[in-house]
């Protein structure tokens, strides 16, 4: 997967999301990672590894930071 980005409304950057390795990491606007999502599992996870949903929802949490 190439690196997606995500806009607001304004067209400013909020983040993105890139494939690395076996998972997808999310960033924010500065570049810090901001979750993972696992497809092996099916699961996202926070930057802190704390489980946030049973589905991809890694542009959700992106976007609700």
């Amino acid at each position: 997967m190439a690196r997606q980005e995500f806009r607001d409304s304004m067209n400013r950057s909020i983040g993105w999301r890139q494939k690395q390795g076996p998972h997808d990491v999310g960033y924010d606007n500065l570049g810090r990672i901001w979750g993972y999502y696992e497809p092996i599992n099916n699961i996202t996870k926070h930057r802190n590894r704390m489980l946030v949903s049973r589905c991809n929802t890694l542009g959700a949490l992106i976007l609700a930071r």
